[in-house]
């Protein structure tokens, strides 16, 4: 949903045409679809996988990475406008579409269900 929220923007910026309200409105609903989704995923993909042991742990090498992102993406953002509003919207409608193609990799691989590994503690 993030490359198609900010596909409009884009397009209207790229040709020099003023937003209509709507189309604002509808991008805004676009983009913030992913976060809800992410609100979900984020702490049951983990027990999911890896089932209930060290949840806790994993679930925290999970979002380091992600806060990390989140606390560097704004400054990054405000940097790369400070350059050009398009120059901008290039570089997040590029990663968003990255993260789409990664998104569709990672649909590739292959999970087995409920019959995968839990580690028991023994050394066997």
């Amino acid at each position: 949903m993030l490359p198609l929220s900010l596909l409009p923007l884009l397009v209207c910026a790229m040709a020099g045409v003023p937003l209509p309200v709507w189309l604002v409105a509808l991008s805004a609903v676009l983009y913030g679809m992913p976060a809800e989704l992410l609100g979900i995923l984020r702490p049951v993909l983990p027990s999911h996988i890896f089932g209930s042991f060290g949840y806790g742990r994993r679930l925290g090498r999970l979002a380091r990475p992600m806060d990390l992102a989140n606390a560097l993406a704004p400054s990054a953002c405000v940097w790369l406008m400070s350059w050009s509003p398009q120059y901008a919207l290039w570089a997040v409608f590029g990663l968003s579409g990255a993260a789409f193609l990664s998104a569709l990799a990672l649909g590739g691989l292959v999970y087995d269900g409920p019959n995968h590994r839990h580690y028991t503690g023994s050394s066997v």
